[in-house]
């Protein structure tokens, strides 16, 4: 049976997550003031690492990035930034 897990996500530029195998990454949005990441999971599979990279609006990026996850804003809109999943 599947579910869906929340992941917070931190202020690091890279960021490694634990989550079963085959989780599908629904959406990143703040809560609570902090971002969160949610991912529609089965439980019952093994876990893997996956990266992900954050950058902010107006950073210089070094090459690419990966697959687009979402965007999130702090501050109250001050700060806005990007999530990207590295290539598996």
């Amino acid at each position: 049976m599947k579910a869906i897990w929340k992941y917070q996500v931190t202020g690091d530029h890279t960021q490694t997550l634990e989550m079963p195998q085959g989780a599908q990454i629904l959406t990143v949005q703040v809560q609570q003031g902090e971002p969160v990441l949610w991912a529609l999971v089965d439980p019952a599979l093994p876990k893997e690492k996956r990266e992900f990279f954050i950058v902010g609006t107006g950073w210089p990026i070094d090459g690419g990035l990966g697959q687009y996850v979402g965007t999130f804003q702090i501050m109250e809109g001050s700060l806005v930034f990007h999530i990207f999943e590295a290539p598996r």
